[in-house]
């Protein structure tokens, strides 16, 4: 009779966070694609080309992965603002068109997965448990892009209402698809973001 030995290779501790920074980096973008529950272990794995087994080796569990996918999502949107106010250095009014402009753009609508990780997840968050790491992120996420802002509005309240402004144009923008009425609804979200200045 044989047996049959598996074998498992072992894997560098760099080659081991590479996958991890690949799992996470993924999740940010398919979690803002399809939601944190549209999701599966097994496709987020495929998508990197890891096995499913793996991923347990690097998470406790899918809501740790989620609090630091939505963490992810937030850093990268920091970026962006940081890149929008490094392009237009003192001049505010133009920093804030560019912001405004592409916010509220057919391609932001468009690309969910690199996108607003506010307008992707806003829905679903809502019925996430408040005390949850993912929550918390969010939270965290929103409080620090609202701060933010303060680069292109320096007023808290007008830099709130501005982001509301933007927030339900895009969502809603969204949830019609590519269709006249939700090119209509940036406009007009666009229009008056940009009238507020």
């Amino acid at each position: 009779m044989m047996t049959i030995i598996s074998t498992m290779a072992r894997v560098s501790p760099e080659e081991a966070a590479r996958h991890r920074e690949q799992v996470v980096t993924a999740a940010a973008r398919l979690f803002r694609e399809k939601g944190v529950q549209g999701v599966g272990v097994a496709e987020l794995m495929a998508d990197v080309g890891l096995t499913h087994g793996g991923f347990y080796r690097q998470f406790a569990s899918k809501e740790a992965l989620a609090a630091e996918a939505v963490g992810r999502a937030y850093g990268e949107l920091s970026a962006f603002l940081d890149s929008v106010a490094a392009r237009h250095p003192g001049d505010r009014d133009a920093a804030r068109t560019e912001l405004i402009e592409f916010y509220l753009s057919e391609r932001h609508r468009d690309d969910p997965g690199t996108g607003c990780a506010t307008a992707a997840l806003s829905g679903e968050m809502a019925h996430e448990a408040p005390d949850s790491d993912a929550h918390q992120a969010f939270r965290e996420g929103v409080a620090g892009f609202i701060d933010g802002l303060g680069e292109f509005i320096p007023d808290r309240r007008e830099r709130i209402t501005t982001f509301c402004t933007m927030l339900g144009g895009l969502v809603l923008a969204r949830a019609l698809g590519d269709t006249p009425m939700s090119d209509e609804i940036l406009t007009t979200a666009r229009e008056s973001a940009l009238d507020d200045e």
